[in-house]
């Protein structure tokens, strides 16, 4: 499979002598976060990829994935962590921004939900200049291709608890993971003809993607 990044989105680990320029001058630049996230989610990953592109210093906390479901709630799946995400915001709810200045909702919250609505807070703050949707059509629907779950989840669901990551380190949190996409009504994965197929689809999709915007192969 290929992997793409926009050039107009370099990582930290990619770039630091551009993260070290972006973070000289950047509002309020000697401030450190907390990110509570998951290492598989893509929202929480929206929130590092933007930290980690202005070279925002954050400290990460990864937590499994079934820690803070109820298991009286859940068929008794899922179970109370060491690191349960029920402690930051009453709710099994990441990613979350903690620190210095971070608004917060309820009083005795920790931190700060929502992954976009962090992104505006740390754009807002840090008065940072972040590239916009280009609004192409060609583009609008290869996105809505990879975004549409009834063909990536099966391609994802399950592949996902490989990744050797935290939030699969107990076998709980993929038994948890597997039961709310299956109370959900998700296919969870295809036969294994079907999946050739779908990658074969997902990589032309992602070659024509390619040549229809700026991207460098990884």
């Amino acid at each position: 499979m290929i992997i793409l990044f926009p050039l107009s989105f370099v990582s930290r680990s990619h770039s630091p002598l551009v993260s070290h320029i972006l973070s000289a001058n950047m509002i309020d630049a000697d401030v450190e976060y907390t990110f509570h996230c998951y290492d598989h989610c893509p929202f929480g990953n929206r929130v590092a990829f933007l930290m980690d592109h202005f070279g925002i210093k954050y400290k990460k906390v990864v937590y499994g994935y079934g820690s803070g479901a109820l298991p009286k709630d859940c068929e008794g799946k899922g179970y109370d962590g060491d690191l349960n995400p029920r402690r930051l915001t009453g709710k099994k709810q990441l990613p979350v921004l903690e620190g210095a200045g971070v608004p917060i909702v309820k009083p005795d919250d920790i931190g700060m939900a929502e992954s976009l609505e962090i992104c505006s807070f740390l754009i807002g703050r840090h008065q940072l200049v972040c590239p916009c949707a280009t609004g192409r059509p060609d583009i609008k629907s290869i996105e809505s291709y990879l975004l549409d779950k009834k063909v990536m989840n099966p391609l994802k669901l399950t592949r996902l608890t490989k990744i050797p990551v935290a939030d699969w380190a107990d076998p709980r949190d993929i038994s948890y993971h597997l039961w709310k996409h299956q109370k959900k009504g998700d296919i969870l994965e295809y036969s294994s003809e079907e999946d050739a197929e779908a990658i074969k689809d997902l990589n032309s999709k992602l070659i024509e993607f390619a040549a229809r915007s700026r991207v460098i192969s990884v």
